[in-house]
């Protein structure tokens, strides 16, 4: 797919998203948190994850995989900032080794397309010298290789689909 603007891009991957049926996300999602487990490991280290929104990679298995995970908070909406915190035991504002980041669309070169706030890249900007990881979670269909970067865009790490992955 060849789009040139965030917005179109985020429109037709968020529409085409949305039509994913229940039984392929559950089955894709599980292969991708296999890989996800694969390369992290077994580890006490805190791990960012998040409720998956809008047909998103389910994260559950991530979840029971690692009991020290953390989720997104947001904080100031106007000014994109979130911090992570755990919802077992309200710790608050803990920076995770590794980060499991949502996009609506990716490309080759590694760089996600979100939702339009700019929360991960700032973070992950802000954050640099301590998250050891960042790893992007998609369905392959999400692949988009012609949308605009930008200098706040956060190159990730590891993007993991059900069909193939990247890695920088």
């Amino acid at each position: 797919m060849i789009v040139s603007g965030k917005a179109e891009a985020r429109h037709s991957m968020l529409a085409k998203r949305l039509e994913l049926n229940t039984a392929f996300i559950k089955e894709a999602s599980a292969i991708i948190c296999k890989k996800f487990i694969n390369i992290i490991g077994k580890s006490d280290e805190y791990i960012a994850i998040y409720s998956p929104i809008k047909n998103e990679v389910d994260t559950a298995l991530l979840a029971s995989e690692y009991p020290n995970y953390l989720l997104p908070v947001i904080t100031d909406k106007k000014n994109g900032v979130m911090h992570f915190a755990n919802p077992a035991n309200d710790i608050a504002d803990i920076v995770p080794s590794v980060v499991a980041v949502p996009l609506v669309a990716f490309n080759k070169n590694l760089y996600r397309l979100g939702y339009g706030g700019g929360f991960y890249d700032k973070y992950l900007a802000e954050h640099k010298s301590k998250v050891q990881l960042k790893i992007g979670l998609a369905f392959s269909m999400q692949e988009c290789n012609d949308f605009n970067t930008n200098d706040f865009d956060v190159k990730l790490d590891y993007i993991l689909t059900e069909d193939y992955d990247l890695r920088s």
